[in-house]
């Protein structure tokens, strides 16, 4: 027996070529040829979407990149005759011609939209080659941080001298590079002040890959530490506050030292990566002493302190 229960209404309402929102056609992949338009194929996708597991927000966004697109080429341009030029000049115009911002996130996305559709056009055997195979996406490059001048690397140290507890993180920040994690997991067993003029500090990695690292610290921490020790007697952690907390600090100093930048852990420690880069160590050492491996995505970072070392022009 056929089911009496009433069918159910879509969820939602895709875009059409057109910008308006409709219920899509009945189109099926089978029904669309390398001859079939843009305009149809981009129904019938919406359709394929509308079935999967993908967001209404998904779908509404690629409809909508897609649509530009067809727009672009035109709604009747055959599918078949899309090529991977035409592609690439409409990543273009939509970066320089449109008229309109265009991020590089939102690009990203439109490069996978594309991507997308004519991968199911391909693997639904409506076509054979698939222009947008070669397509690139591009990586969002983020702006430049601003790191401190020496001249306001001493009027910070000079403030924070005023106090043993913020002349100790100071130095741990813009002296040897410490990230916020790593000063917050900080131990008073973790320090060897055997030979005062070389103290020295061992940094356990939080990550995956445990492993160790020994860094040279200036000779104030020899006076520095005992100092904090005996004064605030922290318990377990050297540092016993939440990162809120320790942000709080940093800016309240930099704000008594004059200094009109943000100040936070990760800026004196890129403030560190470039200072000692400018005072002639290797990009590979200067990594090393930031606790960071080889890898890509390091890569990056090493990029960004080459780029910010560099003398101005």
């Amino acid at each position: 027996m056929q089911s009496s229960r009433p069918i159910q209404p879509s969820l939602f309402r895709t875009q059409t070529i057109q910008g308006e929102f409709s219920p899509p056609p009945a189109h099926s992949s089978q029904a669309i040829t390398a001859t079939s338009s843009l305009a149809t194929a981009i129904q019938a996708y919406a359709a394929h979407l509308q079935g999967s597991l993908c967001s209404v927000h998904t779908v509404k966004a690629f409809v909508g990149d897609l649509s530009l697109l067809a727009k672009y080429l035109g709604a009747t341009h055959k599918l078949g005759e899309v090529t991977r030029n035409e592609l690439e000049s409409f990543l273009v115009y939509l970066r320089h011609d449109r008229g309109k911002p265009c991020s590089p996130k939102t690009l990203n996305r439109r490069v996978t939209a594309l991507k997308s559709f004519f991968r199911w056009l391909v693997r639904s055997g409506i076509l054979k080659d698939d222009p947008a195979a070669e397509l690139v996406y591009r990586r969002a490059v983020p702006p430049l941080p601003q790191i401190l001048y020496d001249e306001e690397c001493k009027r910070l140290l000079c403030e924070a001298s005023k106090d043993s507890r913020t002349y100790l993180l100071i130095l741990l920040l813009l002296e040897a590079g410490l990230k916020r994690e790593e000063i917050l997991a900080l131990k008073p067993s973790h320090f060897d002040l055997s030979n005062p003029y070389r103290p020295e500090l061992w940094i356990s990695s939080q990550g995956r890959r445990r492993r160790q690292r020994k860094l040279r610290l200036p000779p104030e921490v020899a006076s520095v530490l005992p100092a904090y020790l005996a004064e605030y007697r922290p318990a377990e952690y050297l540092f016993d506050c939440t990162e809120r907390n320790l942000g709080y600090l940093l800016s309240s100093l930099a704000e008594r030292a004059g200094i009109q930048k943000k100040v936070s852990c990760q800026i004196l420690r890129d403030t560190f990566a470039v200072r000692q880069l400018r005072a002639g160590e290797r990009i590979e050492a200067v990594l090393e002493k930031l606790g960071l491996a080889p890898g890509s995505y390091n890569e990056e970072t090493k990029e960004k302190y080459l780029r910010l070392a560099r003398p101005s022009l």
